[in-house]
Parts: structure tokens; C-alpha cells; sequence
């Protein structure tokens, strides 16, 4: 089973499972697992079998990833139990097709870019009138979540969905809402527990909105085990929290919409010189899908890496705090 395919399997099932509950505004475990079941045989009948018997090996393969995506399901049903927010949209699409909403579109001074993709699963949560969202996308490798690489380009995707729902919301979901954050939820767990013990929680990458009503909403309790945000005692936010204002969020949603805009005048001019970063001991080549033909050659020609975080995000907020109080 390749890594596409095992990620397809783990997204079908938490769809199928996930949307179930909701629906019913109950996240039993139980009932979870017993979906989670059901939804594992159906999709391996229909895409891994095809009318035939499966292996020794597939059938091994396939229980192992049934195993790690119930943990995942189990996890995420408790977050779920801890807070208000409850599941609303699935598989919420920036297509401009038929039932989709249009695509994200970035005007630059030469150029306009349309971009398209999917968000995992939106929940939402009404408070005084106003409607609150999260955007969630389901992770089976490893997720780092940094608004300092955000704001230099780089892990853009999930907050340029977010403020595009901000935007076009009112299409979707019938009123205008407002964004409360992003999370990453890992879906990929080791089969490293005993039989009946109790999964860890384990914390979610992102950022979501400093809101105290909002944070509680998320998950409630002093004790903060899953979101990217703990508090003290008090009630106060602990520091590490992964927090922002509205103020803020515009900031850094401002921030990304100058960069796409500039790649996309960059393109539109024909430049496409190569350009990678460094970045905590990473760089943009180590992955690059197109070494064979890129002319980058720091050892032969002289070229250098660029550091990525040449601007912080707090250089970008306190421009933004400072010419509102101009």
C-alpha cells in the first residue's frame, strides 16, 4: 500500500465517521470505533480487493492501518467531547465547479492567480450571534507549524483557506462567519499502547484566535490538552500559546496575499530562476522534484541558499499595530 493510498483510506474513514457523529451530536467512542470498522471493510472491498481474495500481506497491511486510524478516530472524538465546536463542512472544495465555492483569487500588478484545493473539515461554533470557524486538515506525516515560515512564504495553504471561508463564507455557510484558527491533527499512530490503555492526547499544530471564549469553546477545562493553546490557573494563556488576534490575523493574511501576488507578477514576467532556502538545518532542494534539470550548483557555480525567515512575525504585526495607531 503506497503512502497515497494509506492516506486515502485514513481520510475516507475519518470522513465517514466523523460526519456520522456529528450529525447524531454524539461522539461515543464506542459507536466511533464501530464505524470506523465499517468504513475500513467498505473501502478496502471497493479499492483494494476488486471482487478478488487479498494476500497475507494486504490483509496484514490493511488491519495495521485500521488499527492506527481507529486511534486517531478515538483521539479525535475526545477533543471533540472537551469543546463546542462540532464538525459542519467536509472535504469544503475552491474549485468553481458545481456545489464548490469559486477558486482563491490573488490579484498582483500584472497578474491574477487562481488556486484551488480542498479543506479536510470545517467546524463551527455559534457565540452572541456570530458564527466562529476552524479549519482542520488531517495529517498521516510529520506536521511543524511555524508563522514565522508563514510569513515567508512557506505553509501558506491552510490560512489562505481560511481567510478565503472568511471571505466567501457567507456562500457556505449562509451567513458571514468568523475565522477562529487552523489546526493539524495527526492521523498516523504507532501501535505502541497495550491492549485497553488510553491513547494520549497529542497537541495540534496551528494557530488559532486569542479569544478566551473562543479557546474555552475549543476545549473546555483548565486543563488544554489538545489545542495550541494551554492557560494557568488564573485562566490566563500560558506562554508557548499559538495565539492571535483578528488585528493580527489580518496582518499576517495581508503578508501572504503580497507574496502570492508577487510570484504570480514573477511568473507572468517569465522568471523562474531558481531561488531555494535554508532553514533549520532544511533546505527546498532536499525534496525537489526537479534536481535533474535545475541549473542550482552552490559547489560549481557559486550559487547560494537564501535564509527563509528573513521576516518575523512580529515585524509584520507591529507595522500593522503601528499604522493603526497613526
Amino acid at each position: 500500500i503506497s503512502p497515497i493510498e494509506a492516506g486515502s483510506l485514513m481520510h475516507y474513514v475519518l470522513e465517514y465517521v466523523i460526519s456520522g457523529l456529528a450529525k447524531e451530536q454524539d461522539f461515543d467512542i464506542s459507536r466511533a470505533l464501530t464505524l470506523a470498522e465499517e468504513a475500513c471493510s467498505e473501502y478496502t472491498a471497493r479499492s483494494f480487493s476488486a471482487g478478488g481474495k487479498l494476500s497475507a500481506r494486504m490483509n496484514f497491511l490493511i488491519s495495521r492501518l485500521t488499527q492506527s486510524v481507529k486511534r486517531a478516530v478515538e483521539d479525535i472524538c475526545r477533543e471533540l467531547a472537551k469543546g463546542k465546536f462540532v464538525p459542519s463542512g467536509f472535504e469544503v472544495k475552491f474549485s468553481g465547479a458545481e456545489g464548490d465555492l469559486p477558486p482563491i483569487e490573488i490579484k498582483g500588478d500584472e497578474s491574477t492567480v487562481l488556486l484551488r484545493g480542498a479543506v479536510d473539515r470545517v467546524d463551527t461554533y455559534e457565540l452572541d450571534g456570530k458564527l466562529y470557524f476552524r479549519v482542520i486538515d488531517y495529517k498521516s506525516g510529520k506536521k511543524e507549524f511555524s508563522l514565522d515560515e508563514t510569513v515567508n512564504g512557506i505553509g501558506m495553504q491552510m490560512l489562505l483557506y481560511m481567510f478565503a471561508l472568511e471571505e466567501m463564507g457567507k456562500e457556505h455557510f449562509g451567513k458571514m462567519p468568523q475565522a477562529a484558527g487552523v489546526m493539524y491533527i495527526p492521523i498516523a499512530r504507532e501501535a505502541n499502547r497495550a491492549r485497553g490503555e488510553k491513547e494520549n492526547p497529542i497537541r495540534r499544530e496551528g494557530v488559532i484566535l486569542r479569544d478566551m471564549r473562543i479557546i474555552d469553546a475549543m476545549e473546555g477545562g483548565e486543563n488544554k490538552e489538545y489545542i495550541p493553546a494551554t492557560v494557568d490557573k488564573k485562566g490566563a494563556l500560558k506562554r508557548g500559546s499559538v495565539v492571535l488576534t483578528s488585528s493580527q490575523f489580518d496582518a499576517v493574511k495581508t503578508r501572504m496575499k503580497q507574496i502570492l501576488a508577487g510570484i504570480g507578477d514573477e511568473l507572468s514576467r517569465g522568471e523562474i530562476e531558481p531561488n531555494p532556502y535554508v532553514h533549520k538545518g532544511r533546505s527546498s532542494c532536499d525534496f525537489c522534484e526537479y534536481k535533474a534539470v535545475c541549473a542550482f550548483d552552490e559547489e560549481r557555480n557559486g550559487d547560494t541558499k537564501r535564509e527563509l525567515c528573513a521576516v518575523k512575525l512580529s515585524d509584520i504585526i507591529n507595522d500593522r499595530e503601528g499604522t493603526e495607531n497613526e
